[in-house]
């Protein structure tokens, strides 16, 4: 990934991750390394943009990369020296033959393991027995294209990002301010630590901090129910408590992308005489107040001021229906 990118005198500066493609084609463009940048002139900016685009997948605020997953049995992985390689963007590395596997940052192994050492004293080697199911984040879309063949890759996430984009977000964060939805589904304040859930933050019409008219940014998040399945193909039971939260979070974002039933309803016996009633969501409920193996839920209030945890089931209409609910105009 691009860590920096800066303008001075003429020249741009360029600090990023090891990418052998990258260090090979900037000597061709007039770059230089002056630790710990590359140093180009900005007249061959068009050439380090389409080189950064295509080894990195960002510059300067602009982004066209993917989230995918690779499954090691079937992707067309290569090797470059003791690293696993997908196109010219490393993978994971073994830096001697009895030493654990690195992953890149960008990387997480979702099912199986490597070995605990593999190749030789010499040439250590990235390996593995059975199927591992690598995802990967930030894979630049010109590596996907230049691909052999994308059998065993399942693209989760497009995310394509221009300048334009970026410079009208930032005109709107000047007139503005700009309360970002987290991954928690609540608002942050740039100038606060206090969260607000969707419910509060949109009674402020200004900022009660800064005084600012109030914009709530949603989050771009957009994920689909067979994508969850892709990126956790483990069963939860046998989640870590990372990726089980990474799993809910995701959960969180799909129900509420689909959004919530006019009415409550219950396939339990818990709460049976509320079925029929209208409810308003008050926010997500979390692992203070609930244990994580039962998340997603959500806290929602009747209309007599009572005050429920409430499962997809029961407020979620596609879920609703599939657990047997026959209310009618419930979305």
């Amino acid at each position: 990934m691009i860590k920096e990118l800066e303008r001075k005198s003429g020249m741009i500066f360029v600090k990023a991750d090891y990418n052998r493609e990258f260090i090979d084609k900037a000597k061709t463009i007039g770059g230089l390394w002056e630790k710990p940048y590359w140093v180009f002139p900005e007249n061959n900016e068009d050439v380090l943009r389409e080189l950064c685009l295509k080894c990195y997948g960002t510059y300067d605020g602009e982004e066209d990369s993917l989230t995918i997953l690779a499954d090691l049995e079937d992707c067309p992985y290569s090797y470059k020296g003791n690293s696993l390689m997908l196109g010219v963007i490393p993978l994971a590395t073994r830096y001697s033959r009895d030493s654990s596997v690195v992953t890149a940052p960008n990387v997480c192994v979702v099912k199986g393991e490597f070995n605990a050492s593999g190749g030789s004293a010499r040439c250590p080697s990235v390996t593995w027995n059975d199927s591992v199911v690598l995802r990967i984040e930030k894979f630049p879309r010109m590596q996907y294209e230049a691909l052999p063949h994308t059998k065993g890759i399942t693209v989760l996430q497009e995310t394509k990002h221009s300048p334009e984009k970026q410079e009208k977000e930032n005109m709107v964060a000047a007139d503005t301010c700009v309360w970002k939805e987290n991954e928690d589904g609540m608002y942050q304040p740039p100038h606060a630590d206090k969260q607000f859930d969707g419910n509060l933050a949109a009674e402020f019409s200004y900022c009660p901090y800064c005084g600012k008219p109030l914009t709530l940014s949603k989050s771009d998040t957009c994920i689909t129910w067979d994508q969850i399945k892709e990126k956790y193909p483990e069963d939860r039971s046998t989640m870590s408590v990372e990726m089980e939260e990474a799993f809910v979070r995701d959960c969180f974002n799909y129900y509420e992308q689909e959004g919530f039933a006019k009415k409550f309803w219950t396939p339990h016996s818990d709460y049976a005489n509320r079925i029929g009633q209208s409810f308003k969501v008050v926010g997500r409920c979390s692992t203070e107040d609930s244990d994580l193996s039962v998340l997603p839920m959500w806290d929602i209030e009747f209309s007599d001021g009572s005050i429920i945890g409430a499962y997809p089931e029961e407020i979620i209409p596609r879920e609703m229906r599939h657990n047997g609910c026959s209310l009618d105009e419930i979305e």
